[in-house]
């Protein structure tokens, strides 16, 4: 096997990683069944997350790009974290 292939095999690996982690995380908080956990994710949680820059981190962590894969592989799919469009306009 090549040192590319073994490269794109071990970026793989620490991708999966991570969303194995972050799933591991998250999890609890919504087939628990405790009282409290749903509390705080539907009173506090909730609200927070339409708030920027929760909102950005939200489309990273569901589109995959957290942990920025694609730069490690060489193309630009850096996610950039700045005001939202509504106050850049």
């Amino acid at each position: 096997m090549d040192e590319g292939a073994r490269h794109g095999i071990r970026l793989r690996r620490r991708h999966v990683l991570t969303y194995q982690w972050l799933t591991a995380l998250f999890t609890p908080v919504y087939q628990s069944d405790s009282r409290l956990l749903p509390l705080i994710r539907d009173r506090m949680v909730g609200p927070l997350s339409k708030l920027w820059p929760a909102t950005t981190i939200q489309a990273a962590m569901v589109s995959g790009l957290v942990g920025n894969p694609l730069r490690l592989l060489g193309l630009d799919g850096e996610i950039q974290i700045g005001a939202p469009l509504a106050e850049a306009a």
